[in-house]
């Protein structure tokens, strides 16, 4: 059914989510990785790095604009992501932290690492 497959994919479906924890094959969350920022034009460039990234399958980049924070996962061979400083609209949101996680095979997430700006 076209309408539910558009329902689906603009409603719940929208945003990437990550598979649940699995503690039963492992339990034990990565360490937490090294995060750094450094300001471009009207961006902000998030790059990090992690101790054991072999044990690492995906990155969650959090950020916090206003009082709202939404999250982006990104691949194993990440390292860095451009976040914009501002949402735009009619009532901008200024970006106010950057979080980063590290995520295994396993779905355990490590502690967050957060950033104020």
């Amino acid at each position: 059914n076209p309408n539910l497959s558009a329902a689906l994919l603009e409603g719940i479906y929208k945003k990437q989510a990550l598979v649940p924890a699995s503690p039963w094959l492992g339990k034990n969350a990565p360490t937490q990785p090294t995060v750094t920022l450094s300001k471009e034009t009207d961006q902000v460039k998030v790059a990090w790095s992690h101790p054991d990234e072999a044990n690492v399958f995906h990155w969650v980049v959090y950020t916090k604009y206003g009082n709202n924070w939404t999250y982006t996962i990104l691949n194993r061979n990440d390292r860095s992501t451009l976040v914009k400083l501002s949402t735009g609209g009619k009532t901008p949101q200024e970006l106010k932290q950057v979080a980063v996680t590290a995520v295994d095979r396993n779905g355990n997430e490590s502690r967050l690492v957060v950033v104020s700006l």
